[in-house]
């Protein structure tokens, strides 16, 4: 004791620091408190990857309740459910209203007379068919000799459907031939990768196996949507770097889809104005490396155009077609235009055919061109 007393001065700081070192070791092995914020839940423990623990068999749980309505997750939009037929009656709705005026016009006129070809030729240049194209249709109409406007209303419609029927609008791409390589061209604006989306949902939905060559390399977001279309269709992507060379990609994508056995190869390209020289010769590059890439392809190069630019599609078609030999076109947007009669003047003048039309917004809405569905809806009565 005397010892204690006579080194008490050290002995009691010593005896508190091995205290609180003993409190801190205690502390350390505790768990630490689970801590939320105000009205925020507590997450639950982090579960093992269930890839590399083995899976151990349950005790079987009552069956799970339905998820409140209040707390049931929106379903994504892929997954909603759209009609599966294309939405024709508002799509067209503008360019059959300039038809629709037809009667009228003519039921005021007691006789076909000069007033009844100019009034008619009005008409036909107000839905921007053009005066080549609408010069052909009043002469084929007048050759018929009609006797009254009902007669002329009939002609016109039968006249319009034999200048669409002068080609076979059909899509090809199922022939057997894997991949059947599609060029996608367009200026900027016309909706083009949008278009091969929805294409690519057609597809898909045919049972068909698709690749998507993502070689419009000078826009992002290009690329970005082409990647979201494959994963909402199951589709897949082949892409190079931002600023990369096209051709390059093209060629890529030419070559995993032959590896992989796909179906249909689809390539995007660069919006583009068919008055850049530069740019064009570009685009007659990317289709000579994809022919490098196979023999005879690209099989199918189409231009995709908007319906509301009218006779300004019919300078495009000429320019893209003397670059590129087009077998085909996709007239997008003709829910927003009554210049729905481009098309005709386009396939009167150019022999193309019109592979798909978009009438809405929807995936249905870019659908097969049908020449004799497009005539009886523009002629629609009651509109």
């Amino acid at each position: 004791m005397e010892f204690i007393h006579q080194n008490l001065y050290w002995i009691v700081p010593l005896a508190l620091a091995l205290g609180f070192l003993a409190a801190a070791f205690i502390w350390k092995r505790l768990p630490p408190p689970e801590v939320s914020s105000p009205g925020q839940e507590i997450p639950p423990p982090e579960q093992p990857d269930a890839e590399t623990v083995p899976a151990v068999p349950a005790p079987a749980a009552p069956p799970a309740l339905p998820p409140s309505p209040a707390t049931e997750p929106e379903p994504s939009a892929p997954e909603r459910e759209e009609p599966a037929t294309p939405d024709y009656d508002g799509g067209l709705k503008r360019t059959r209203g300039i038809f629709a005026r037809l009667r009228s016009i003519l039921a005021g006129q007691p006789a076909i007379g000069p007033s009844t070809w100019d009034d008619l030729e009005e008409l036909l240049i107000t839905a921007d068919i053009g005066v080549k194209t609408t010069e052909a249709l009043i002469s084929q109409v007048r050759a018929k000799k009609p006797k009254d406007p009902d007669a002329v209303r009939q002609e016109l419609r039968v006249a319009i459907l034999k200048i669409l029927e002068t080609v076979e609008h059909a899509d090809p791409v199922q022939t057997g031939l894997k991949p059947r390589v599609v060029m996608i061209a367009g200026v900027n604006g016309v909706g083009k990768t949008t278009t091969i989306g929805k294409i690519a949902h057609h597809y898909r939905k045919a049972g068909l196996s698709l690749m998507l060559g993502a070689a419009d390399t000078f826009r992002a977001a290009a690329v970005d949507q082409l990647d979201v279309w494959c994963q909402r269709t199951g589709a897949e992507i082949v892409r190079g770097r931002e600023n990369a060379d096209p051709s390059g990609v093209a060629y890529e994508s030419v070559e995993q889809a032959k590896k992989r056995g796909m179906d249909v190869l689809i390539v995007d390209t660069a919006g583009r104005l068919h008055t850049a020289t530069n740019l064009m010769e570009e685009l007659k590059k990317v289709k000579r490396v994809i022919g490098k890439a196979m023999e005879g392809a690209p099989h199918e190069v189409w231009l995709v155009v908007d319906g509301t630019t009218g006779q300004n599609a019919i300078s495009q078609v000429r320019e893209f077609h003397q670059a590129l030999a087009l077998t085909g076109l996709i007239v997008t947007k003709l829910d927003g235009t009554s210049k729905g009669g481009a098309l005709i003047s386009i396939v009167n003048e150019f022999r193309l055919p019109v592979r798909y039309i978009g009438v809405g917004e929807r995936l249905a809405d870019l659908t097969p061109f049908d020449p004799g569905r497009f005539v009886s809806e523009i002629f629609r009565e009651g509109e």
